[in-house]
């Protein structure tokens, strides 16, 4: 009896650590899906502003909530380090290509930002392919999906321009900050591996 009990023990433990990973990956994949229909929110112009606000909140809360499942029950992988920012640069970008089409987004920044995305992912798979391991996000990454986000739905919600050019140019300053960090940072990694900069 006491050896049936221990043997449940770790087999529950693994069941609810494995549902909680799968919860946490789903949430993140959920972005890169919600890209499709924020593509037809923002196609049908104004009178979908409500629905894009809706999703444009509920990306930002499945990116909140998968970052804080994943550190709440202790059970952090290293696809779910790698899903997270990969479904934030496909939404972002799609945002982005979305608001440019539709919302006279400056067709410049979108460039920028898909120049950037498509250097550090490129970066990334050949750090795993080489190495085995990928630099992790850093917070000049995050602060720069946080200020794009404020960013674009200046121009969801139709404020002011003034506000939107500050807003475009914090952002656009951010991608730049960031993307000498990820170089920087790929630079050390390369010539030694530091722990604390990789998953």
């Amino acid at each position: 009896m006491l050896a049936k009990q221990s043997l449940r023990l770790p087999v529950n433990t693994l069941v609810n650590l494995w549902n909680n990973i799968l919860l946490a990956n789903a949430l993140s994949v959920s972005r890169i899906f919600l890209s499709l229909p924020l593509l037809q929110s923002l196609k049908s112009g104004d009178q979908s502003q409500i629905i894009t606000i809706i999703i444009l909140l509920t990306a930002a809360a499945t990116d909140l909530a998968d970052g804080y499942i994943a550190r709440r029950m202790g059970n952090i992988s290293r696809i779910g380090k790698m899903l997270d920012p990969l479904s934030d640069k496909i939404f972002l970008v799609a945002l982005v290509g979305g608001l440019t089409v539709w919302k006279n987004f400056p067709f410049w920044f979108l460039t920028l930002l898909v120049a950037r995305d498509l250097c550090i992912v490129g970066a990334g798979f050949y750090m795993l392919k080489t190495r085995g391991f990928v630099i992790a996000a850093n917070r000049w990454g995050k602060a720069t999906t946080t200020s794009i986000g404020f960013t674009t739905l200046s121009y969801v919600i139709n404020i002011p321009d003034m506000y939107s050019i500050i807003l475009l140019a914090i952002s656009t300053l951010l991608i730049v900050t960031s993307s000498i960090a990820y170089m920087h940072t790929l630079r050390r990694t390369l010539r030694g591996v530091d722990e604390t900069l990789v998953y």
